[in-house]
């Protein structure tokens, strides 16, 4: 490995130099905290020593990097992540899934296999109360009890444009030995009214989200924020539509940063009070990992006997857009079945299949009721008389 020092040698300004400090000075402007305090610390601390490190091609491929896996097939270890989503698609639920499913070991939505692991979880937007209810109940479908979980709950979203919270942020997960790291939302440990302003600029987010990569360096936690969609893509996802991408998180920067994601969508529009949700959910990351899965979950209902649940169902997405599709080809049946049925109990005695299709219709869903009836044995083939000559015709068995 070779090195080049800064100190003694005259070097010009080099691309990544001017990036490093338009970075430094996005997130001055962001908070005004290196501003305020930058005589200080010049006059506190020296000056650290620049240093570039390299590898000859011949080390670099000596290096052995192998990735290991939080969640099998969908997390790996240290690199971060989003789950990302529109409002009310259970993104929370989903990422509390998680933090559980790795805290007791156990498969993560009942479906991928885990490894065991100290997580922490800080949310600054549900509430404690909801959080607890939904813990339990999640913790009760995986056969445990909460209180065994090893996870670590806080309900105050640090800062991490101020190196204090970025320090204590450090601090609590060395010191609680996390090994896997939610914050939910992502907006709310990022986001100053400054910052806020800058939401579209790639340099400023760049700068706001590096806080997260500063402490993943130096603690090797693995970290994963809940975040939400542009809002056009919130409007169609609301009845649903096709699988959310990356590229659908709203703000600069998120999508790059992103090493891996799980996008969750509607795959159909959520019908009020049932407590059934029907959606989509695209897993990826850089490491090669992929898939898209059709995810079902019923929470049940506050009067249902014993309350409200968790039920998860993990299906491929191809199958599932199979037997979907195989549901809707029979609920379309059925109809057309009724209509014919129907048209025929008005006629006992039978009528014509051509007097039948001029009155129902002549649709291609109406002929294969007719067969499926036939098929079944519910109608039947007979002779009806008209205009003093004999017809063929239907009638019910």
């Amino acid at each position: 490995m070779t090195t080049f020092y800064s100190d003694g040698v005259l070097m010009q300004p080099t691309d990544e130099d001017r990036f490093n400090d338009a970075m430094l000075k996005a997130t001055s402007e962001a908070n005004g905290w290196h501003e305020k305090n930058s005589a200080n610390l010049q006059s506190s601390q020296p000056k650290p020593r620049v240093c570039i490190d390299s590898l000859t091609s011949a080390e670099f491929a000596a290096r052995e990097y192998r990735y290991q896996y939080h969640v099998e097939g969908c997390v790996s270890y240290r690199e971060p992540g989003v789950i990302g989503g529109a409002s009310k698609t259970l993104k929370t639920g989903i990422s509390i899934d998680l933090a559980l499913s790795l805290g007791f070991g156990s498969p993560f939505l009942g479906r991928f296999q885990t490894t065991q692991t100290t997580v922490g979880i800080i949310s600054g937007e549900s509430g404690e109360r909801t959080l607890q209810e939904t813990s339990k109940r999640q913790a009760l479908a995986k056969g445990r009890l909460l209180s065994s979980a090893d996870v670590h709950w806080s309900f105050r979203c640090p800062c991490l444009l101020d190196p204090t919270w970025r320090v204590a942020l450090t601090t609590w997960v060395k010191e609680r030995n996390i090994q896997f790291l939610v914050i939910d939302p992502a907006y709310l440990a990022l986001l100053t009214p400054d910052v806020a302003k800058g939401a579209s600029n790639l340099l400023v987010m760049g700068a706001a989200l590096r806080g997260f990569s500063e402490v993943i360096a130096e603690t090797d936690v693995s970290v994963w924020l809940n975040h939400h969609v542009s809002k056009g893509q919130a409007r169609l996802n609301s009845v649903g539509n096709d699988p959310p991408d990356l590229q659908d998180l709203s703000m600069s920067g998120f999508s790059e940063f992103a090493r891996q994601w799980m996008m969750v969508g509607r795959r159909e529009k959520y019908e009020i009070g049932t407590g059934e949700h029907r959606l989509w959910l695209n897993v990826g990351g850089s490491a090669g990992h992929g898939g898209l899965y059709a995810l079902d979950i019923d929470e049940g209902r506050l009067d249902d006997e014993g309350g409200r649940r968790w039920d998860v169902t993990v299906r491929d997405a191809a199958e599932a857009r199979t037997s979907e599709a195989s549901e809707r080809e029979a609920e379309k049946r059925e109809q057309a079945c009724d209509k014919v049925l129907d048209y025929l109990r008005r006629y006992p005695d039978g009528q014509t299949l051509r007097a039948l299709r001029d009155d129902v219709g002549n649709s291609q869903p109406i002929k294969d009721a007719v067969n499926y009836l036939k098929g079944i044995g519910e109608v039947i083939e007979s002779e009806i008389i008209k205009n003093k000559r004999p017809e063929r015709a239907l009638k019910l068995v």
